[in-house]
C-alpha cells in the first residue's frame, strides 16, 4: 500500500468578501459600498491522507500573472511552502508532521490572499495551485490541480462581463459566479487525487524554469 493514499480536493468555495482586519462584508452595490481593499479570490480545501507522514513532503506550487509575493512568476510554479512554511495555510500540516506517524489526515485550505477593491479597475488575475505529497521512503506521491480565474470588471452588468471573461479565456469560464457583475469569479479542477507515476521527474517537471531555492 503507497504511504502517500490522498491527495484530493474536496471543497472550493466562494467566502464572503472580507477586510483586512477579517470582519466580514455582507454583499456590495449601492447600499452596501465595496471598501477600498478585500480579499478577491476562493478559498479551497485539500484533505491528504498518509502513513509515514515523517518522510512526507509536501509541494504547494504556485504560478500566476499578478503574483502578491516576489518569488511568483508568470512563467514558473513556485513552491509556497517552501518559501514560507510556517504560514497559516500550512499550520495544520505542520502539526501533523510534528506528531509524526502513520494514518494521518491532514486538512489545508488556502485562503484569498490577494487585495482587491474600488481602485483596482478592470483586472484578470489567474492562479494556478498543483498540491502535492511525495514519501521519500517508498517514492510514492500523489496531486491535486485547480486554477481559479478572478475578474474584476466595474462596468457593463453581468453579460458584458460574461462576454469580456470569454474574450479574455477564449472560452466560457465553468463554474462562472458573478457579484453584481463587477465580481467575477471562476475555477476549475483540472486533476484531483492523481499519482505521479516517477515522483522525483514528475515533481521536477512541474518546477522546470523555477529557481532551485524556490522549490527544492
Amino acid at each position: 500500500m503507497p504511504k502517500v493514499k490522498m491527495v484530493k480536493i474536496v471543497d472550493w468555495v466562494l467566502p464572503e468578501l472580507r477586510y483586512r482586519d477579517t470582519r466580514a462584508l455582507v454583499g456590495g452595490g449601492p447600499n452596501v459600498p465595496v471598501p477600498d481593499k478585500y480579499f478577491f479570490g476562493h478559498s479551497v480545501t485539500v484533505d491528504i491522507n498518509v502513513d509515514d507522514i515523517d518522510n512526507c513532503r509536501l509541494y504547494w506550487a504556485e504560478k500566476t500573472n499578478l503574483p502578491i509575493v516576489p518569488e511568483q512568476d508568470i512563467k514558473y510554479f513556485v513552491d509556497m511552502y517552501k518559501l514560507n512554511p510556517n504560514a497559516n495555510t500550512f499550520a495544520n500540516w505542520g502539526s501533523k508532521k510534528t506528531q509524526g506517524g502513520d494514518n494521518k489526515n491532514v486538512k489545508i485550505t488556502d485562503i484569498p490572499a490577494m487585495p482587491g477593491g474600488k481602485d483596482m479597475g478592470e483586472t484578470h488575475r489567474w492562479l494556478e495551485i498543483i498540491a502535492i505529497v511525495h514519501n521519500t521512503t517508498d517514492n510514492s506521491a500523489r496531486k491535486a490541480h485547480f486554477r481559479q480565474d478572478l475578474l474584476f470588471y466595474p462596468k457593463g452588468g453581468e453579460q458584458a462581463a460574461l462576454l469580456e471573461f470569454q474574450r479574455i479565456l477564449g472560452y466560457a469560464p465553468p463554474n462562472l459566479q458573478s457579484v453584481f457583475g463587477i465580481r467575477n469569479y471562476s475555477y476549475s479542477i483540472i486533476q484531483n487525487d492523481v499519482e505521479l507515476n516517477n515522483p522525483t521527474n514528475d515533481i521536477a517537471a512541474i518546477f522546470t524554469g523555477a529557481p532551485d531555492k524556490y522549490w527544492k
